[in-house]
């Protein structure tokens, strides 16, 4: 693949059963690809810029089925607020991206994933029910743009206000999806546009790794009906604290 002619192959084969993998669990759990992926491919060696837009391309890909599937259930004000405020959030990120040591990044992602399965672990038992307004849905959408551009992480912040409101399965899913769509892409052409994540590699990347990305959220929406929902997110979250471990520690 164009521009990939300098990486080890056991490199690229890794780092397609990591993706995948971010792919079946976060298919599963309805958010948690980029936890779960981005500190793996850290761990890996790949540039933290590169693994970023490569994450969002693939992300958004598995993200899209959801968002038709249960477009029924989308709440189009408070997505619109969500993405709004990513454009913001991006433009700040990309000013940290450029202004920070990109090995201490590294250590932030494993700190942000870490922190952010905590969070989660502890908003699960917090639900209030009650909706957020569309002012801080926007700011939380702004937190998610600057994570999304240095860390591939842009679904904490979101992923933490439905949780700490209680909101039905079908109702994360769909907004959230909706979100990632939207997000990754805003994201990713942003990222493609400097040079720290060059438009060969990450297309290379993204269509290397794309058949096996569809598979895994193939599978994913198959067995998501068979499986306990409380076992597995708390298997989710201990795989996403261990993937943040690694990254923080390696």
């Amino acid at each position: 693949m164009d521009g990939l002619t300098s990486t080890p192959a056991i490199v690229l084969v890794l780092g397609g059963l990591c993706v995948a993998a971010g792919a079946l669990l976060g298919g599963l759990s309805g958010f948690g690809y980029g936890l779960v992926a981005t500190p793996l491919l850290l761990v890996l060696g790949l540039p933290l810029p590169l693994v970023v837009a490569t994450n969002m391309l693939l992300g958004g890909s598995t993200r899209a089925m959801a968002a038709w599937t249960f477009r029924g259930f989308v709440a189009p004000r408070r997505v619109a607020a969500l993405i709004v405020g990513t454009l913001p959030g991006v433009l700040v990120g990309l000013l940290v991206l450029e202004a920070v040591d990109r090995d201490r990044l590294r250590q932030a992602v494993g700190a942000v994933v870490i922190a952010g399965a905590v969070a989660m672990m502890a908003a699960r038992g917090r639900a209030t029910s009650a909706e957020w307004g569309r002012g801080p849905a926007g700011f939380v959408g702004f937190l998610g743009g600057g994570l999304g551009v240095t860390t591939s992480l842009n679904g904490v912040p979101p992923v933490l206000m439905y949780t700490w409101e209680g909101a039905s399965p079908r109702r994360m899913v769909a907004d959230l999806s909706v979100f990632f769509v939207a997000s990754n892409a805003i994201v990713a052409l942003l990222l493609l546009g400097t040079r720290s994540a060059p438009a060969g590699p990450v297309l290379g990347l993204f269509l290397l790794w794309l058949p096996g990305v569809l598979l895994a959220t193939y599978l994913s929406n198959r067995l998501v009906d068979r499986i306990p929902e409380a076992q597995f997110r708390r298997l989710v979250l201990g795989i996403v604290l261990l993937g943040g471990l690694t990254a923080l520690l390696s």
